[in-house]
C-alpha cells in the first residue's frame, strides 16, 4: 500500500480505449499524474505533473501499480 499516494479511476476520461488512473497526493487530494495505456508502446506509462516531485519510494509505488495492471 503507497504511502503517500494513491490511484483514483477517472471515470471521466479514457485513453488508447482504456480507463485513465489519476496519481494523487494523499495528503492534500492533488493530482500529480495519471498513469494511462500508451497504444503506440502498447504497455501503461505513467505521465507526472510539471511541478510534482518524486522520491524514489513513490517512484517504486506508481511502478508496482503499473505492473499490477
Amino acid at each position: 500500500m503507497p504511502k503517500y499516494i494513491r490511484f483514483d479511476k477517472d471515470v471521466t476520461q479514457q485513453y488508447g480505449g482504456r480507463e485513465v488512473y489519476a496519481i494523487v497526493n494523499k495528503r492534500c487530494g492533488t493530482p500529480i499524474g495519471n498513469v494511462f495505456w500508451y497504444p503506440p508502446w502498447r504497455q501503461w506509462t505513467a505521465r507526472f505533473n510539471d511541478d510534482a516531485v518524486w522520491s524514489q519510494d513513490c517512484l517504486a509505488d506508481v511502478r508496482e501499480f503499473i505492473l499490477s495492471l
